[in-house]
């Protein structure tokens, strides 16, 4: 006499060794170290993130149109919208701005190009942004800037 086998249906795996949980055990608290590691990272962070968001953005000065407005119990957001375009372009001639501007626009048309999927013509394109960079700052910052401090330095005439 036989007996037929009739298999059963496989069993999902363990909650512990699959999603969210599963990634975690493996991935941060697979051994002691990892876990020392990974509650020591959490402690820090815990430290660290409420007095510096409170300093960056609670307690900040976001209004205002000078270094009056800032009462130095927070980041001083005012000093940083009036001298942004320092920030960026340091002490560039206004007259030749657009040279910085449009740098950094074709780099972002170049970027934009390469991060939408299915648009034709980027198999060479990954090496154009090296071309473009290693180019780009030589014919833009510093084309027109014979009058400029830093220039006559550079080259040696002042």
């Amino acid at each position: 006499m036989t007996i037929a086998h009739t298999p059963h249906p496989d069993l999902p795996p363990p909650l512990t060794s699959v999603g969210v949980v599963g990634w975690l055990r493996r991935n941060l608290f697979s051994t002691p170290l990892n876990t020392l590691l990974t509650l020591g990272a959490f402690y820090l962070l815990y430290r660290v993130l409420p007095p510096m968001i409170n300093w960056t953005l609670l307690d900040a000065d976001w209004a205002g149109t000078g270094r009056e407005a800032c009462s130095g119990e927070g980041a001083c957001w005012v000093f940083v919208r009036l001298r942004f375009l320092h920030f960026m372009v340091g002490f560039y001639p206004e007259s030749e701005l657009w040279r910085p501007v449009a740098t950094f626009g074709l780099a972002g048309l170049l970027l934009l190009y390469l991060l939408i999927k299915n648009l034709p013509h980027k198999a060479g394109l990954p090496d154009l942004p090296c071309l473009f960079f290693h180019l780009s700052p030589f014919s833009s910052f510093t084309a027109g800037c014979s009058d400029c401090l830093w220039w006559r330095r550079i080259n040696g005439a002042g």
